[in-house]
């Protein structure tokens, strides 16, 4: 209890001047903060942060004993740990009764978000087939924090963006999870999202929560350009396993083809908040969630402003009530 009420408290005074999503983020990272470390997944980030580490630093050559070193400080991603531990201290000092209670900056439900991943994408990049449920449930306490401690009026549309996204993820997987406690929580709710549970065993349609649909088409199609932007192979094969518009096959080599032209001209390809800013994503859903699908293009944002670099796809909607998730097609990556 003592730990939510710092975080409650700490929410409040997030920065003010930052971006409406780096707010919110960070918002949830202080939510993440007053949870219980699943110590399975933190395991796995930080072996998958090690088997990057070490792979990077072969290629650049670097001797053994100094790649044994740098292995050895690799930690598990802590957003905002300076603030909160110092946050917490603070409280601490004017409330004794907390004894040695203290917060676990940790980024799980913020990692998920950030990389685009959806459910199972996330299991199998980290290799958590055999603690699905474990992911499941810290996913689902999450999102009860989150509704639960961050104060009304801090609740910006982000966070409510956030929220609605989470809620979903969890509910596409495992909706009773969640739907019993929201029915505890608001028994005359009218919204859809109060009403999942009335579904049966069926999963719940994702494109009726338009806000978290919507946020998952976007993230996803934001993590094309993350794979694009690392210059990998096997991120270029990645990204050549999505379907295409056409049902064409596509290659690594395919995708390295299309996007090379940008790398003659650019040497990085911006993934940071601004590249992620809603000018650069455009979401035509004017045919209604009748429609069989749904164009989308995302701008990359080049460091020249050019802005000329675009991906393209198509949200298929039928696949994606089947399969939980937003299932977005991807179409030509090209120059305007």
């Amino acid at each position: 209890q003592a730990v939510r009420q710092a975080a409650s408290e700490a929410a409040r005074h997030a920065d003010p001047d930052a971006s409406a999503r780096e707010h919110a983020l960070d918002v949830l990272s202080v939510i993440e903060s007053v949870l219980e470390d699943p110590g399975v997944i933190i395991a796995a980030q930080i072996h998958q942060m090690k088997g990057e580490l070490v792979a990077r630093l072969k290629m650049e050559g670097v001797e053994y004993e100094e790649r044994m070193e740098r292995l050895a400080e690799v930690e598990q991603p802590r957003p905002l740990k300076e603030l909160l531990y110092g946050t917490f201290d603070v409280f601490r000092s004017h409330h004794p009764w907390v004894g040695t209670e203290n917060v676990k900056p940790k980024a799980v439900a913020r990692e998920l978000y950030e990389t685009g991943f959806d459910f199972r994408q996330y299991i199998e990049h980290h290799g958590l087939k055999r603690s699905e449920g474990t992911v499941l449930r810290y996913l689902g306490e999450a999102y009860k924090a989150l509704v639960q401690t961050v104060p009304e009026d801090c609740r910006t549309e982000a966070i409510r963006d956030i929220e609605a996204w989470l809620g979903e993820m969890v509910r596409q997987v495992d909706s009773s999870l969640i739907d019993e406690w929201e029915k505890l929580r608001n028994p005359e709710d009218p919204s859809p999202e109060g009403k999942a549970a009335d579904t049966g065993p069926e999963r719940p349609d994702v494109t009726r929560n338009a806000r978290a649909f919507k946020i998952m088409v976007r993230n996803e199609v934001f993590r094309w350009v993350q794979l694009l932007s690392r210059r990998r192979l096997d991120d270029h094969e990645s990204l050549a396993e999505v379907p295409a518009v056409d049902d064409a096959r596509r290659t690594g080599a395919d995708v390295a083809e299309a996007i090379a032209p940008y790398w003659e001209e650019h040497s990085v390809l911006p993934t940071d908040s601004h590249a992620r800013g809603g000018t650069f994503f455009v979401l035509d859903d004017s045919g209604g969630v009748g429609a069989a699908r749904w164009p989308v293009v995302q701008t990359i944002a080049d460091p020249k402003g050019h802005d000329e670099w675009v991906l393209e796809g198509q949200v298929d909607l039928e696949a994606s009530r089947e399969e939980g998730r937003a299932v977005v097609r991807l179409g030509a990556i090209r120059r305007l």
